[in-house]
């Protein structure tokens, strides 16, 4: 069984609507994160953390015969690090770049949905794009994308 994380936010509320409705949700992030140093005393981090993307979260959603339901989320994240340390043969310090970490992007999410007949459309999508660099002269570098991330056009 799948289970959102501590600080994932409950579904709230309830929407009806009637015959014929058209319902578009979207829900879209883009993040970036650059960090550059020289000579760092610590590790030099660049993060991105949007932890929740969804078009729709609601407790019921009710819609009449012949409704329209497209649902979509998406979260682009873009992170960069970088380390320049002098070549003096001494180890430096650590850059990392992360992104899309434990993430979760949703179209349609924790929702009990309930359609008429002659439902013409019932779309949910979801998309999660990134991206991570990192880079160092005289230490170790670390990128890491997506790790522990869920995508899904809808759950339940």
């Amino acid at each position: 069984m799948w289970l959102p994380p501590a600080a994932w936010a409950p579904a709230t509320g309830n929407l009806t609507v009637g015959a014929g409705a058209a319902i578009t949700a979207t829900a879209s992030l883009t993040n970036t994160a650059t960090a550059t140093s020289t000579d760092a005393t610590d590790t030099t981090k660049a993060l991105v953390d949007n932890n929740v993307v969804q078009g729709i979260n609601l407790n019921n959603l009710t819609v009449g015969n012949g409704a329209s339901i497209n649902a979509g989320a998406s979260s682009v994240q873009t992170a960069s690090a970088s380390t320049i340390e002098d070549a003096s043969g001494t180890v430096g310090n650590s850059s990392s770049a992360i992104v899309g970490g434990n993430d979760f992007v949703f179209g349609i999410d924790s929702t009990n949905l309930t359609a008429g007949g002659s439902t013409s459309l019932l779309q949910a999508a979801a998309a999660l794009t990134g991206t991570a660099t990192a880079s160092n002269v005289n230490g170790a570098s670390t990128a890491e994308a997506g790790l522990g991330a869920g995508v899904g056009g809808a759950v339940r």
